[in-house]
């Protein structure tokens, strides 16, 4: 049951768009010819096991038929993988031989026997094709199961290291020891991503296609794995995973493969992707950046529209948070240049957007960041700097408790949402606010309010996290900030003192060429 209908098509970088919710109507569409009998059965329960194997999958699928009058056989005609093998279907009462599988429809004839309600087929085929997407050794896969709308569902997937995925709005997944289970109703499309290789570092899986050695790329994994905590913290969810696929790539294969703006994105399937050169400075912010999307993804999976720019504004706070626990600059949002020194160079940091762009936006009573999706060139500078100022202002007025509960509420939504003005109203609305950050009566006011919240230094909260996986849970993330801004400290004076030492190596080098 491999959904034929995503095949070839770009998936989208950076905000994970639920493309398969665009298929949704086309599927139930063919749905129509799902489970038919002439007492008008239908299937109540669906339990499929998926076990990969290196070339193909064993796919184990057991329907549970009801029908409300008892009848001596049932006819199910589905949807199936073209790419497939079947390798056994049988039903109560043995072996089924009256059976056809062609350009991918299954056509199943149930044994006769004496009437009744209920039935189970189980089908076991092997499925070729599953692999959509691949990073170096990790392997971005495709799944489907074509059920109707009221249909439960069950899915497991195990066999290899399982990393990653990401479903429909009507579904939730766990990861434990590698091994995927999603829950949900309806029709399910799943992209998961799996390897058998990869090094761990803490709760980062590493697939390194980059010209730099595991060692050189370990400090900045460990980093981010310090700071793991920063990203359910922020967003008072958490994750039933406990590990975390992340590839990086040499700088101009990212370029070939992804985009020449950004340094991270995350790719539909559970996969972080970073460039190489990211890893040259400190690389924790970049990659936190790309988690919280994944964690979004979850929250809300709901969205099909293309907009991103409440995905973005929360993975830019997190990063500004990172970037404040490790003592890095950052640039100010639309107001205020930056100056400083080091024992040989000065430099000078720009703000991010220009305010006069800002002000413009509300004089011309613009409303396009309804809209916004980070892949829009013209406006992109200017958009992160406004969703990253409208989430500052929005934790700095309401506090982490109001975010926290509106994420929640988010995350409750089962509907699929395609218009993106919708999207935007339903988190506005779970906000309590509107997507207006620092819009004042005079350009005096609205300078004093973009100040304030460049220097909004937030204190990262203790608080009970909701565990978002096929089960629900509440625990506390616990951290030692004190810890972590000592070994900052130290790593910076550690950091100082070698840059000095190499100054002082040069003026020598020089002084001794003059002397000559």
């Amino acid at each position: 049951m491999l959904a034929e209908a995503l095949s070839g098509r770009k998936l989208s970088y950076k905000y994970w768009h639920p493309l398969f919710f665009i298929m949704r109507k086309v599927l139930c569409l063919v749905l129509a010819l799902l489970v038919f009998a002439s007492v008008n059965a239908y299937v109540e329960y669906v339990d499929c096991n998926l076990e990969l194997e290196d070339e193909y999958a064993i796919a184990n699928i057991m329907l549970y038929i009801h029908s409300k009058m008892p009848a001596n056989h049932f006819s199910v005609t589905m949807p199936f993988h073209k790419e497939s093998a079947i390798l056994s279907i049988n039903d109560s009462l043995g072996t089924i031989e009256d059976y056809a599988l062609s350009d991918g429809i299954l056509r199943i004839k149930t044994n006769s026997s004496a009437r009744r309600r209920d039935e189970i087929i189980n089908i076991e085929a092997k499925l070729f094709g599953l692999e959509k997407e691949r990073f170096g050794n990790a392997i971005i896969a495709e799944f489907s199961l074509a059920t109707e709308e009221k249909t439960r569902v069950a899915f497991r997937a195990y066999g290899k290291r399982i990393f990653g995925f990401d479903t429909g709005a009507a579904f939730r997944g766990s990861i434990r020891d590698y091994e995927l289970r999603i829950a949900g109703a309806g029709p399910l499309i799943v992209r998961f991503g799996y390897s058998d290789k990869g090094k761990e570092y803490g709760r980062f899986l590493l697939f390194n296609e980059s010209t730099l050695s595991d060692d050189a790329l370990a400090r900045g994994l460990e980093r981010a794995n310090e700071l793991y905590f920063t990203v359910p913290a922020v967003l008072g969810i958490e994750l039933d995973s406990n590990i975390f696929g992340i590839a990086v790539l040499k700088d101009e294969k990212y370029r070939e493969k992804i985009n020449d703006y950004s340094e991270g994105v995350y790719i539909t399937g559970g996969l972080i992707v970073v460039k190489e050169s990211a890893f040259e400075k400190d690389a924790a912010p970049v990659v936190l950046h790309e988690l919280t999307h994944n964690f979004n993804a979850k929250i809300m999976n709901w969205n099909s529209s293309n907009t991103s720019w409440f995905d973005e504004a929360l993975a830019k706070f997190v990063e500004y948070i990172v970037r404040k626990q490790l003592g890095l600059r950052t640039a100010n949002l639309f107001y205020g240049t930056q100056s400083y020194s080091d024992a040989q160079y000065s430099y000078v940091i720009k703000p991010a957007s220009d305010w006069r762009l800002l002000k413009e936006y509300y004089d011309k009573n613009e409303s396009f960041m309804m809209e916004w999706s980070a892949d829009a060139e013209g406006t992109r500078k200017f958009g992160y700097a406004f969703v990253e100022l409208f989430l500052r202002e929005y934790v700095k007025e309401h506090g982490f408790g109001a975010l926290h509960r509106a994420l929640r509420e988010l995350a409750e939504i089962k509907e699929n949402v395609s218009d993106a003005r919708r999207f935007s109203e339903i988190v506005l609305e779970r906000l309590g606010t509107r997507l207006e950050p620092c819009k004042r009566e005079t350009s005096e006011e609205m300078l004093e309010c973009i100040e304030a919240l460049n220097k909004f230094n937030p204190k990262i909260p203790k608080a009970s996290v909701l565990k978002l996986g096929t089960e629900r849970k509440e625990s506390v993330i616990e951290f030692n900030i004190n810890d972590i801004r000592r070994k900052n400290i130290e790593e910076r004076f550690n950091d100082f003192g070698e840059s000095l030492l190499n100054f002082l190596e040069k003026l020598i080098r020089s002084t001794e060429v003059l002397v000559k």
